[in-house]
C-alpha cells in the first residue's frame, strides 16, 4: 500500500520536531496539519492554548501549499518578503479546500494526476472571481500586488 509520499511515522516526527521548534522560539500556541501527497490528513496537532481556528487555519495553509505546488516555508517566504500580500495567503488558504474538491474529490491521490490537469485546475480557481476579494479573481489581486512592488 502507498504511501503517498509521506508515511505515518514520519509525518508524526515532523510534528513532533516542529512542536519543539516552536517552543524553543517561544511562538504563541501551534495547530500542524501535515498532508500527503494526495491530500490525505497523515498527522495532526494542536497545542492546549492554541485558537480555535488554528486547525482549520493549519489544514487550509497545508491544502493550499499543496495545490499551489509549493511547501508551507516557502508560504510563509512569499508573505514576509510582501510578494505574496498576507491577506492573498489567507484567502488562498479559506478558500482553496473547497474549491479543489469541485475538481478533485477527496481522497483522491494527486500525485497520479497529470500536471496538464492540475494546471489546467489552477488556472481556472485563480481566474474565478471572489466575493471576499471584491469580486476580483486570485490573479488579478495578485498581478496587482506584484505590479505595486515594482
Amino acid at each position: 500500500m502507498s504511501n503517498r509520499g509521506l508515511s505515518l511515522v514520519d509525518a508524526q516526527r515532523i510534528v513532533k520536531e516542529a512542536l519543539a521548534a516552536a517552543r524553543k522560539k517561544n511562538l504563541p500556541a501551534l495547530a500542524i496539519a501535515l498532508l500527503d501527497s494526495g491530500g490525505h490528513l497523515k498527522a495532526f496537532a494542536s497545542e492546549d492554548d492554541a485558537g480555535t481556528q488554528r486547525g482549520q487555519i493549519a489544514t487550509g495553509k497545508a491544502n493550499a501549499a499543496l495545490g499551489m505546488g509549493f511547501g508551507t516555508g516557502q508560504f510563509y517566504s512569499l508573505v514576509k518578503d510582501n510578494v505574496l500580500p498576507e491577506m492573498f495567503a489567507v484567502c488562498i488558504n479559506g478558500a482553496t479546500n473547497g474549491l479543489l474538491r469541485q475538481y478533485f474529490p477527496k481522497g483522491m491521490d494527486l500525485s497520479n494526476v497529470h500536471q496538464n490537469r492540475l494546471n489546467a485546475v489552477a488556472r481556472r480557481l485563480n481566474e474565478r472571481p471572489r466575493e471576499t476579494l471584491q469580486f476580483y479573481s486570485p490573479a488579478e489581486k495578485f498581478s496587482e500586488c506584484v505590479a505595486s512592488t515594482g
